[in-house]
């Protein structure tokens, strides 16, 4: 039997012992022999093999690992065989009734089964909790090493790489001090060095926005977005907030990730594109554009760092997003929106009604900034 048939196994045990023991019940109670004794012996078990019953479907449909399955019904085995052997000697030392001795033995059967479980279930919760705490641990201390890490990166990428571009940009400024400030070699070296620049800010950004968020906060998912979109150069783009819900985040990372998308929709969508944020049914929320979307083949890779299709582009912006989507614990999936636009879903984020939201403030539009 494999471990999932055990649960069914335990619940047609505990039925069949209930039927016996109504059987006899039902064979006393004909014969007018019902006493005291017998009616408490009948009563008592029914508990027990309907809990042994119920048990194997609390198996089934509970948190309990089928891994712990069999352990549940060696105890459920090793009780009743332990009740049964006891309580035979007593039936057939003292009565001479098959029907008594077959309910005595129900009893013990059921008495049994019914407690095994109870030490059974006990035991794999207990063991349960122990493994999910272990893994805990270790998923905390792998978290606290990944934070090192990352630490060491921007410390070596804000450090040992920024401070030699400055040095150049020092250079390249006395050299236009001394000869011709307009000469286009150095005009070139200095577009250059803002691009480099630039990549080592944005790597720094992404070493950064892979650190596992310790203390989230409720956020207002709809002003943290609008203030985003005042923090970019949208030219005459246009948002629309859907929702006035709060979700629990980071409010610097979930600026961060507001921040990228919508330069990522305006880079690929056009001085004039239209962005939508709203939330999702179940927990999430979503940044949706109406520009030309991103192709099917490149939306596994359109995440990787350094992946671009513009030539200005560095190819870290969802990337960053998606180190920040993992950092929460969420998902992030890219879709088709409505017109044919590029839809970016993020779930497994807890939601919460914000705090003094006003109805007005649901599906408002801004114009583009800067």
């Amino acid at each position: 039997m494999s471990d999932r048939g055990v649960p069914y196994a335990l619940s047609g045990v505990g039925v069949l012992l209930g039927a016996v023991m109504l059987c006899g019940f039902t064979y006393f109670l004909a014969r007018g022999t019902l006493d005291a004794v017998a009616l408490v012996t009948h009563v008592s078990s029914l508990p027990f093999a309907v809990l042994l019953a119920y048990g194997g479907y609390w198996l089934s449909h509970g948190d309990v690992s089928p891994a712990r399955y069999r352990r549940v019904a060696l105890w459920v085995a090793a009780a009743m065989g332990f009740f049964v052997a006891l309580f035979a000697v007593i039936a057939f030392t003292t009565q001479s009734d098959w029907v008594v001795r077959v309910v005595i033995l129900g009893w013990a059967a059921s008495t049994g089964g019914g407690t095994g479980f109870l030490i059974g279930a006990f035991e794999a919760r207990a063991v349960e909790r122990a493994v999910a705490a272990e893994r805990a641990r270790v998923r905390n201390d792998e978290l606290r090493r990944q934070n090192e890490r990352l630490d060491d990166l921007a410390s070596v990428i804000s450090h040992d790489l920024r401070n030699p571009l400055t040095v150049a940009r020092g250079y390249v400024d006395l050299l236009r001090e001394d000869g011709d400030a307009d000469d286009e070699r150095l005009a070139a070296v200095s577009r250059s060095l803002d691009r480099m620049d630039r990549i080592v800010g944005e790597t720094l950004a992404l070493a950064r926005s892979g650190r596992v968020i310790d203390d989230p906060e409720p956020v207002d998912l709809g002003e943290y977005a609008r203030r985003c979109w005042s923090n970019v150069s949208t030219g005459n783009a246009t948002l629309t907030v859907d929702s006035s819900a709060a979700v629990v985040a980071d409010p610097g990372r979930l600026e961060h990730l507001f921040e990228n998308l919508f330069r990522n929709a305006v880079e690929h969508g056009g001085s004039d594109v239209h962005v939508r944020v709203g939330t999702l049914d179940g927990g999430g929320f979503y940044v949706a554009d109406d520009g030309p979307g991103i192709p099917a083949a490149e939306r596994d890779v359109v995440f990787d760092p350094g992946y671009t299709t513009t030539e200005d582009g560095n190819g870290f912006g969802l990337a960053i997003v998606e180190q920040i989507v993992d950092a929460h614990g969420w998902e992030i999936r890219l879709a088709e929106a409505d017109g044919g636009g590029a839809r970016f879903e993020i779930t497994g984020v807890e939601t919460r009604p914000a705090l003094g939201a006003a109805v007005a403030d649901t599906d408002a539009t801004l114009a583009g900034a800067g």
